[in-house]
Order: structure tokens, then C-alpha cells, then sequence
């Protein structure tokens, strides 16, 4: 029981349940106001206006803050408290545990593969994450999907986060084109060659290298977009020259280039 006079606390009494009765003596001389403030189950008001009949005040409506008992951290709930700025009542709860993202910095995506050669199957390069250098569990952590990893070009592994991992970050890998195998080259007129290769169906287009090193020194090239036939001309007479083709897959503008097959010779007699 809180005792105020005119708005002034004057005393403070506890009240027990096994009390049948309690005397509290009050000096109300020149006074205009007796307030009675009960906390218990409930919190009540009991106010006596010397100038008018005693009324009872009902209890206001609680307003409460928050107070930040503990912060969120990795996997574990963060606590707050709730404090009723009214009757200084309170109660508790939990935050939802703290997160990483895939994209943080820290995070690590390593291919244990990263360039492949078409082969018709799709590829699918072993997956290690790692957050600051701890290795992560796969499908407990994390879960891996593939996409365009079957035709040559480039693949793409995407990085889902599990659990306290939210998010998803994506690695990229290559397939090439397999080798293109010259079927025939053969000496035109005018210091011409002519140079044929079967079709490689993964190909938006090859690159034909020739020259008169065998090491290759110095050489021309010729890209001639999906034809599987080129012809090189202005050779020189009486000189033997080295032949090779690859293929090559446009993505996003850049040419992946699959490996030269095996190199031809031809001497140019015309």
C-alpha cells in the first residue's frame, strides 16, 4: 500500500493476507488529497477528495517498452524484456536466433572441378563450403543444385542455405567443346586449300589455325562460323603447311574454345 498526500508519497505499508485488519494513522490537516495506492493481484486506486464524495480510480492500461536483455547470436535467441511503463510490471521473450547469409564474405565456395569437356552426361563438380575456414555440412547447412551442366558452355552451381543459413550464392564452371577431327584438306588452284571437319552438334562456330611452322610461329586464323568447310588462300607455293581446328560455344558474348583436334599437313603444289 502506497500512501500519497496531494500527489506526495508519505508512506509505505505491506499488506498480508492473514491480517485481519490494519491501523494506519493519517494527519489529514489541510489537505485536499488522500491517494491509495493498492499493488497486488491487481493494481487499484482509491482516492478521498476532501471537497467531494471518495471515488475509485480503475487501473490504466499498461504501456510497455522493450529492454534488450541479450542479443541474438548465431543459432542461439536473443532475450527482451517487456516493462509496463505504467505499473513497472514486465514479462519476457525470445528474439529468432541469429542467421548468416550466403553471401557474406566469409563464406567459401570451392569446386573440386572446374572445366569439363562435353560429353553428353551431365557434369557435376564436387561442392566444399566453408564459413571463415570451418567447413559446412551439406544438407544440413546447405544444399547444392546444378543448372545448364549438361551442354558445352557454362555451368552453374547455386549454393542454397539450410537452417541458421539463409540466402544462396552461385559458382561458375566451364564445359568445352569437345575436339573437332579434320576429315579432309586438299591443294586448290590458285594457291588454294581446301579444309573439311566433321560436325560438332555443342559448336555455334570453329576457328581454323594454319601456318608453315610446325610449332605453330606466327599463325593465321580463320573463324567461319558454323560452315564445316574453309578455304585458305593466298598459301605459298612449294611450302608445306600445318592445319588444326576447334570449336568453340558463344555465352553471354564470350567463346568457350574446345581443344584443337589433330594437326594436318598439306603441301601446296598449285
Amino acid at each position: 500500500l502506497n500512501i500519497y498526500v496531494d500527489g506526495n508519497q508519505i508512506k509505505q505499508e505491506k499488506l498480508y493476507s492473514s491480517m485481519y485488519s490494519k491501523k494506519i494513522t493519517i494527519d489529514t490537516s489541510n489537505v485536499t488529497q488522500l491517494k491509495l495506492r493498492f499493488e497486488g493481484y491487481k493494481i487499484r486506486y482509491v482516492i478521498y477528495d476532501f471537497v467531494a464524495t471518495p471515488k475509485v480510480e480503475s487501473p490504466k492500461a499498461h504501456s510497455f517498452h522493450e529492454e534488450t536483455l541479450t542479443e541474438a547470436t548465431f543459432g542461439v535467441a536473443g532475450v527482451i524484456r517487456h516493462v509496463c511503463s505504467v505499473c513497472g510490471a514486465y514479462y519476457t521473450t525470445n528474439t529468432e536466433p541469429g542467421t548468416r547469409n550466403m553471401t557474406d564474405s566469409k563464406i567459401s565456395v570451392t569446386l573440386e572441378q572446374t572445366d569439363y569437356i562435353y560429353s553428353g552426361k551431365p557434369c557435376e563438380p564436387v561442392v566444399k563450403v566453408a564459413y571463415d575456414g570451418t567447413a559446412l555440412t551439406k544438407d544440413t547447412d546447405y544444399a547444392v543444385q546444378y543448372s545448364n551442366h549438361v551442354t558445352a558452355g557454362t555451368g552453374q552451381v547455386t549454393v542454397v542455405g539450410l537452417g541458421y543459413y539463409k540466402g544462396q550464392t552461385s559458382v561458375k564452371f566451364n564445359i568445352f567443346p569437345k575436339k573437332t577431327t579434320i576429315s579432309s584438306i586438299k591443294n586448290k588452284k590458285r594457291r588454294k586449300a581446301v579444309v573439311k571437319w566433321k560436325k560438332n552438334s555443342q559448336a555455334d562456330g570453329y576457328e581454323v589455325v594454319y601456318t608453315t611452322s610446325y610449332y605453330f610461329y606466327a599463325p593465321s586464323t580463320k573463324a567461319v562460323g558454323k560452315k564445316t568447310s574453309a578455304t585458305l588462300s593466298r598459301l605459298t607455293k612449294g611450302c608445306t603447311y600445318y592445319v588444326k581446328v576447334r570449336a568453340y560455344k558463344e555465352v553471354d558474348g564470350t567463346r568457350i574454345y574446345g581443344d584443337y583436334g589433330k594437326t594436318k599437313k598439306i603441301k601446296i603444289k598449285k
